[in-house]
């Protein structure tokens, strides 16, 4: 009985609402807390209705993948100092909605209203990639803040809380990894492709398209493409494509540096593959780009098992380089994964599984550098046998 009373409370503190927020002092600096949500599925609640539906706490850092339906957020804080405080909420996703609306409540009475346009091209709200809410607390006083998002094609929030000192500070040190990464792939890419302009190997000029598309999805996915280039509008968000093609120009580099075309079933569900993403890219064009990206995780797990049983192929072949790409292909599945699994909400959202995929990414394209290194060895040694075969 007691442990069922326990059991019960435990799962409650999950489900209901949270206490308020401590501001207790004027070096604030909070990132790590619980706020309250509600799904809107209808996407027509308003505001007046807001306050009376039942909350679930989260964290401040979470995702609920690819869904349509509008986001609330409930924040209350309190100022417990003799002090006025000034505080500055962040949020760190904000380039993945389409709108952002911050209601501002003091004794149940609305205060302010603010619409801020993500998808605007001119004059864009955002601070690099976040968005920012400067907030005035009264001494020994509290507000309550709603946050109504409407999402472009994910559902996610990283709010966080810092004075004015630290709110400077987090908006110059956000892109610090992510550059490293983007850079990092982008250099290994135009390696590739200036190796396929001498050699015209297209191998090369597979796998350079693979890293560039890659470094391109993750300018996007980082919000570098905010932060360090300034560029807004709703064309940027069409940059989800660069997730569709991952699988295209991954199948494509194999199958040129493996010879499949004797194994007929392989082959085939290579070319499958690439007929998948081809009209997964036409859903996006045609249709919709929410849809695509939700048929795109179906996608995924297909190309995982296709490329794994590619692997199978070549350890029956007896390839010599079967276990150095089933190597790098099993990293690289197991950093999206992580990813994936964050960015649905399976699990949760923190930097390492927000940054699992480009990690992933880098350790592979460590790995299929050796993987071309030693084709291109094993492939001249082949053809040095064949001519001295033929003398």
């Amino acid at each position: 009985m007691i442990f069922k009373l326990f059991l019960i409370l435990f799962l409650s503190s999950f489900l209901f609402a949270s206490g308020p927020l401590i501001i207790d002092s004027s070096d604030t600096k909070i990132e790590d807390f619980n706020l309250e949500y509600y799904t809107d599925t209808t996407n027509s609640l308003d505001i007046k209705n807001v306050p009376g539906k039942t909350y679930k706490s989260i964290s401040n850092m979470h995702s609920f993948g690819s869904k349509a339906s509008t986001l609330w957020l409930k924040l209350e804080l309190k100022n417990t100092s003799q002090n006025v405080q000034k505080v500055f909420l962040h949020d760190k996703f904000a380039y993945y909605s389409k709108e952002i609306t911050v209601f501002e409540f003091e004794n149940n009475n609305l205060l302010h209203t603010k619409v801020y346009d993500i998808f605007q091209a001119e004059d864009n709200p955002l601070s690099g990639k976040v968005l920012v809410y400067p907030l005035v607390l009264q001494a020994t006083s509290s507000k309550t803040l709603y946050f109504k998002i409407i999402p472009s094609v994910s559902t996610m929030f990283d709010l966080n809380i810092y004075n004015e000192k630290k709110h400077t500070a987090s908006l110059a040190n956000t892109q610090l990894i992510a550059n490293f990464m983007i850079i990092f792939l982008f250099s290994i890419a135009l390696h590739n492709l200036i190796l396929y302009i001498f050699n015209r190997k297209k191998e090369f000029l597979y796998y350079s398209l693979y890293l560039f598309n890659a470094s391109l999805g993750f300018t996007y996915m980082y919000g570098s493409i905010f932060h360090n280039f300034h560029i807004y509008g709703e064309v940027v968000y069409w940059l989800n494509l660069t997730a569709i093609f991952v699988s295209l120009f991954l199948v494509l580099f194999i199958k040129s540096i493996f010879d499949f075309l004797a194994e007929k079933l392989t082959n085939f569900l290579l070319n499958s593959v690439i007929v998948f993403v081809i009209l997964d890219v036409l859903t996006a064009i045609i249709i919709d780009l929410q849809v695509a990206i939700n048929i795109l995780q179906i996608i995924f797990l297909y190309s995982y098992i296709v490329v794994f049983y590619a692997g199978y192929t070549l350890y029956k072949q007896k390839h010599p380089l079967w276990i150095l790409f089933i190597t790098a292909f099993a990293i690289y599945i197991l950093g999206f994964s992580i990813n994936l699994s964050a960015m649905l909400g399976a699990s949760g959202m923190t930097s390492f599984t927000f940054y699992a995929s480009g990690m992933s990414l880098m350790l592979e394209a460590i790995l299929f550098s050796y993987l071309l290194h030693y084709h291109v060895k094993h492939s001249s040694r082949k053809s040095n046998h064949n001519m001295k075969n033929l003398f």
